[in-house]
């Protein structure tokens, strides 16, 4: 599966680099979203550093795009502890707000979950926000995993929930809300609250700082 998730992505990168170098001066074959790095500092004196990345392609009407989120946990000692990614690559026609997706899940070992289905950005949108619904499948189950974000001034709120739901086994919820402050020039400060479930009592809690690029 490692093979086939490299392979796709240097598609994608080999595909934007000809059409930049054949593309009139007027078009963008390559359009940047929200690329930030995070580094917060955990309730059980952890460090954790979170990388986001959204770059989409212009193909003539064909756009993919790649949309990670990739992170690492240090223990109080500076070792890495874990790490996660979760990646999303999809394929847009033209302006289509409904675009087929892959979510691959990713840890230190590899690619250990891989599920196919769309993305919806239309009800973020609807809502005066941005975000986006991803509806995926493979032979094990089902997720659903809902991102809205909203601005107001200096301020922005976040919040995802995902439901992971096996063909066999319980559902497993799982919460993030986040709040930021923008303090200019890129930086913001931030607090997010993880939370496993429905209990916030039981939830992991984080706070620092963000630089946008």
């Amino acid at each position: 599966m490692g093979k086939i998730t490299n392979a796709l992505l240097a598609s994608l990168l080999a595909g934007s680099v000809n059409v930049a170098a054949q593309a009139p001066a007027q078009t963008k074959p390559v359009e940047l979203g929200y690329n930030a790095l995070e580094v917060l500092g955990t309730t059980q004196g952890d460090a954790r550093v979170r990388g986001l990345t959204n770059v989409d392609f212009s193909l003539g009407e064909i756009k993919p795009g790649f949309h990670g989120l990739n992170e690492l946990t240090f223990k109080q000692e500076r070792t890495l502890d874990t790490y996660f990614g979760r990646n999303v690559l999809t394929l847009g026609i033209g302006d289509s707000k409904i675009v087929p997706a892959a979510v691959l899940k990713i840890d230190k070992t590899g690619v250990f979950d891989a599920k196919y289905g769309i993305r919806n950005t239309t009800l973020p949108e609807a809502l005066g926000g941005y975000g986006f619904l991803d509806i995926v499948f493979n032979k094990d189950g089902a997720n659903a995993t809902a991102f809205y974000g909203k601005e107001a001034g200096r301020f922005t709120i976040e919040a995802l929930e995902s439901l992971e739901t096996p063909y066999k086994g319980r559902r497993a919820f799982y919460t993030e809300i986040q709040p930021y402050l923008k303090l200019g020039r890129g930086y913001s400060l931030t607090a997010r609250a993880e939370v496993d479930g429905k209990d916030f009592r039981k939830g992991r809690y984080l706070f620092g700082g963000v630089k946008k690029f």
